[in-house]
């Protein structure tokens, strides 16, 4: 695959998630989804800024989860749900 088709299908992709915020509303559920059983309702709302692009949430979420479970599995679980929900759009 070429450096230029790369390119291509990210600024796509990029496209059609600046116009379609069910990216950003999956990624928050996911996140949630994952962190809520452990953390509870309360630390996912301090945690999980009130509206944000899926941008924002994942470093939001990253830096909150890092404080409960080290900047390790913080990374391994955000990353995680951005993998699940780009492969399901």
């Amino acid at each position: 695959m070429s450096v230029d088709l790369i390119l291509s299908e990210m600024r796509r992709w990029d496209a059609r998630r600046a116009s379609d915020r069910s990216v950003d509303e999956a990624v928050r559920r996911h996140i949630t989804g994952a962190i809520r059983p452990f953390l509870g309702d309360g630390a996912v709302s301090r945690i999980l800024p009130p509206a944000a692009d899926s941008s924002r949430l994942l470093a939001a979420a990253e830096n909150g989860l890092a404080t409960f479970l080290g900047a390790k599995a913080a990374y391994a679980l955000v990353n995680r749900a951005m993998d699940r929900v780009t492969m399901r759009s």
